[in-house]
């Protein structure tokens, strides 16, 4: 039976009780079960009484909701639809941001294939590399042409160039307008070259400086700059006199065409050159320069009524189309020492009289001395000087020998003195040096009269290479036996009684030869060995350029590995005078890519 609560206060009564205990209010029990005066409880589960409104323990039930207001419902509605909008656009902004990273995905994916249809794909291919040029080891000086018939000609170092002797090609006017033609080579190029230039303009004629007309000067290193100094006769025109200018040119080696004219007039009266007698001459090379010797005499009357002669000289140094002025010497005709200005044949040096020049640093390195003569002017002029290091020179005279000077003191001694040769006197070696040549290190070759050979090293530290005995009974008489040596890769040249060989710095075999390379003891035709990367070689007599190995054979190489017993090729002297070209071609024969 279900229990019954009263109406009035909802205190549960007792069944069958007429009226409720608690507050006393009537019941009307025909109501039936569950109902208190007409009110009807539905039947309730204890786990849904909770939530019927009745508290879990059975307390009373919550009150009755209240029917919400019209402003309730408003906000309510507002909030609901407000939520409802920041929800639709969260969904939407979520798919438009889907749709485009599958948008700019497909297009990066598109892009990428069509791109790699058309060109190379910069991560996956790599950048394309210059080949190495292909380095040219031997050049052939070559003739040149005139008027189409080739011409021989005799080919020189200048600097760390060769040029040929310039030629008017037969014709005088040639001569007169300044039309020259002649060969060249630097190291910056495949073959020796052709060129013709023409020097007079209009108005103007050429003045010969001598046999070659003109003077082809070249600076060392491996773009060696090319200049030409030439005279100019300008012709009188009204009550303007003819003068005659000297100037230089720098050739472009490419082209073929002339520079600005520098002019050399620097003297008051400079113009007037037949009266002063005004001489120019090409003297020492540096890696970025020249030097040029400007002499000329000067007239005066003397205290004594009679004439006084005054010399002058004047080194111009230049570098890039540009002159300056390095030292001026004069002095009195008859006075000693002399000031002539002279070549050394050494890279940046020149001598004026026993005074040693620097071209770069433009400055008197030291005076050298023979010291077999008292009178130190009197030497007979300085065939050769070598820089063996900042320190020591090395040096021969026309007569009394050969000598080492030491910058840092100023002292000379003669080279028998430093190989540690006792003299026999004072004055006289019983074993003298018969000649020496320099190697690109700055080391020196020596051989004795006696047939003894040295080496000399940049500190003057000496070792013999081989004695006189084993010289002599290897040696056919032929001269001193030794013909030549390779200042490139350091080696000797040396004739036997039955071979010909080449020697090492240590004495030992290292080839056979046919042909023999140009001295480098006669700076007229050698260029300073420690400047140059090149050596000359005459085959027969054609001369020919290369990096160390004879002619024909690979570079590397400093002989041929046949026999040279048979004296089949003529060859040159070891002094290294010059010959002459021959062939058909203006150009010279080499392998193809760029030297250096």
């Amino acid at each position: 039976m279900e229990p019954m609560f009263c109406k009035r206060c909802g205190k549960p009564v007792t069944a069958g009780s007429r009226q409720c205990e608690a507050c006393g209010a009537p019941l009307t029990p025909q109501h039936g079960p569950g109902m208190a005066n007409g009110q009807s409880l539905p039947s309730q589960t204890s786990s849904s009484m909770g939530s019927a409104g009745m508290s879990p323990a059975g307390g009373p039930p919550h009150q009755p909701r209240k029917k919400p207001t019209k402003r309730q419902l408003t906000v309510v509605g507002i909030v609901v639809v407000a939520v409802i909008t920041v929800i639709a656009l969260i969904v939407g902004v979520t798919t438009w941001r889907h749709a485009q990273d599958d948008t700019s995905s497909a297009t990066t994916s598109a892009t990428q294939s069509s791109s790699a249809a058309t060109s190379p794909r910069k991560t996956s291919t790599p950048k394309p590399t210059v080949s190495a040029t292909p380095q040219v080891n031997s050049v052939t000086m070559t003739s040149v042409l005139c008027n189409g018939r080739a011409t021989d000609v005799r080919w020189n170092w200048t600097g760390g160039a060769m040029a040929s002797n310039p030629l008017a090609c037969y014709s005088d006017s040639n001569l007169t307008n300044g039309i020259l033609t002649f060969g060249l080579w630097t190291p910056a190029m495949t073959q020796s070259k052709q060129f013709t230039v023409t020097l007079a303009e209009s108005g103007e004629q050429l003045e010969s400086m001598g046999d070659d007309f003109i003077q082809i000067a070249a600076t060392y290193g491996n773009k060696p700059d090319v200049y030409l100094i030439y005279e100019i006769r300008t012709k009188a025109v009204g009550t303007t006199p003819e003068s005659v200018h000297a100037y230089v040119s720098q050739l472009n080696v490419e082209t073929g065409k002339l520079g600005k004219r520098i002019d050399l007039n620097t003297a008051s009266g400079n113009e007037s050159n037949g009266e002063q007698d005004y001489g120019y001459n090409f003297i020492a090379s540096s890696d970025i320069a020249i030097a040029i010797d400007k002499s000329w005499t000067t007239q005066s009357a003397g205290p004594d009524g009679n004439n006084v002669y005054t010399n002058h000289h004047q080194v111009l140094r230049i570098h890039d189309s540009e002159m300056m002025v390095l030292q001026t010497f004069e002095q009195a005709e008859d006075q000693e020492p002399s000031i002539d200005v002279t070549a050394s044949g050494a890279d940046d040096l020149y001598l004026s009289g026993t005074r040693l020049f620097s071209i770069e640093d433009n400055k008197q390195i030291g005076t050298l001395s023979c010291i077999l003569n008292s009178d130190s002017y009197s030497c007979g002029g300085y065939s050769t000087i070598r820089k063996l290091s900042d320190t020591y020179y090395a040096y021969s005279t026309g007569f009394t020998g050969s000598y080492i000077f030491n910058a840092s003191d100023g002292t000379v001694r003669q080279m028998e003195n430093v190989l540690g040769i006792e003299p026999k006197d004072s004055v006289l070696y019983t074993d003298n040096v018969a000649a020496w040549e320099q190697c690109s290190d700055g080391s020196l070759y020596i051989w004795m009269s006696s047939k003894r050979v040295f080496t000399m090293d940049p500190d003057l530290k000496v070792t013999e290479v081989l004695n006189g005995d084993q010289w002599s009974r290897l040696l056919d008489g032929y001269g001193n036996g030794l013909e030549g040596v390779n200042y490139l890769n350091k080696t000797l040249y040396a004739r036997t009684t039955d071979e010909r060989i080449v020697v090492d710095a240590q004495g030992q075999t290292v080839g056979r030869y046919t042909a023999h390379p140009s001295g480098s003891s006669n700076h007229w035709t050698s260029p300073d060995p420690t400047a140059t990367k090149w050596i000359l070689w005459f085959v027969g007599d054609t001369p020919a350029v290369t990096k160390g190995q004879e002619p024909g054979s690979s570079a590397g190489s400093s002989s041929s590995s046949a026999s040279g017993s048979s004296d089949t090729s003529s060859t040159s002297s070891p002094s290294g005078t010059g010959g002459s070209g021959s062939g058909s071609s203006s150009t010279g024969t080499s392998s193809s890519g760029s030297s250096d």
